[in-house]
């Protein structure tokens, strides 16, 4: 009867750690679609995917808010030119940041300490 229930406790204990490991494997590929379906509503670059991250569905999407109001839309054809403005040159407003750019802005203004 012992051995039975020794038996039991061991498979049981098996049990459990393989549904964390599911669970935890769900809740990646939760994150993940949620990730891309944020970057597609907001008109993100495909490659900031990564930097929206959080606990919850309200963090990855307040992370998704800023990066949008930032401006890290898709980039659009040709390149941009940061200083148009101030060299006479005619302002594109259609243009975006590459994603290079874009952070490296983020940083310059102390953003990406937070």
């Amino acid at each position: 009867m012992i051995t039975c229930f020794i038996r039991y406790t061991v498979e049981m204990e098996k049990l459990a750690e393989e549904n964390a490991t599911l669970k935890a494997q769900l809740s990646k590929s939760q994150k993940a679609t949620l990730q891309r379906d944020l970057v597609d509503e907001f008109g993100l670059d495909k490659d900031l995917t990564e930097f929206i991250t959080g606990e919850d569905e309200t963090e990855m999407r307040q992370k998704a808010e800023k990066l949008a109001s930032k401006g890290a839309l898709q980039k659009t054809s040709g390149p941009s030119d940061l200083r148009a403005g101030s060299r006479g040159n005619p302002v594109d407003k259609g243009s975006q940041l590459t994603t290079k750019e874009f952070f490296m802005e983020l940083a310059q203004k102390g953003v990406m300490n937070t």
